[in-house]
């Protein structure tokens, strides 16, 4: 009984370590995301940046966001987009809103949050621009001293005219 207990309990240990993704290996290639328009000479080609867990283009010297991707495993097409580096929280970027405007955050603790309202593994990546499963297209809102928060309109919501429509750009970046 004894021999049977502890191989038992190996057993679990095995599966469970065996489920944990090896950070190594899923951070093989990491990108840099900026933001291109014609709408905007200052906004085009700008950095962006994630500030109190909003991505965005801030005042400021913040660190870029980087991020590595990791391939939706229900439908490889669509990914998640995780940030770099790892620390003891996995961040993964998100579109979080359910009135036809999505916010582009940095979300903490994914398989926590209402999946209702918040659209993580839902980015495609292709030809350098990332975009999304869902119907629509990235637009910059200016928010104050000349920063700029990045959201995903659907065209279904009622909105101020004062926004620039952007592509989000990729490109490899140092680790």
């Amino acid at each position: 009984m004894k021999s049977f207990l502890q191989l038992l309990s190996f057993g679990l240990v095995a599966v469970s370590v065996s489920a944990v993704p090896v950070v190594e290996e899923r951070q093989d290639v990491v990108y840099q995301l900026s933001v291109a328009t014609k709408g905007d000479a200052k906004l085009d080609g700008q950095k962006l940046e994630i500030v109190n867990a909003v991505v965005g283009v801030f005042k400021g010297d913040h660190p870029p966001a980087k991020v590595y991707e990791i391939k939706n495993q229900q439908n490889p097409k669509l990914s998640e987009l995780h940030t770099s580096p790892v620390g003891i929280v996995d961040h993964v970027l998100g579109l979080k809103g359910d009135n036809g405007l999505y916010n582009l955050v940095d979300i903490t603790n994914i398989h926590s949050t209402d999946n209702s309202k918040t659209h993580f593994s839902t980015f495609k990546l292709k030809d350098g621009l990332v975009t999304q499963d869902l119907p629509g297209h990235w637009i910059a809102f200016p928010s104050g001293n000349g920063a700029w928060d990045v959201k995903w309109y659907d065209g279904n919501a009622i909105i101020t005219q004062n926004y620039v429509s952007v592509d989000v750009k990729y490109k490899k970046s140092t680790k």
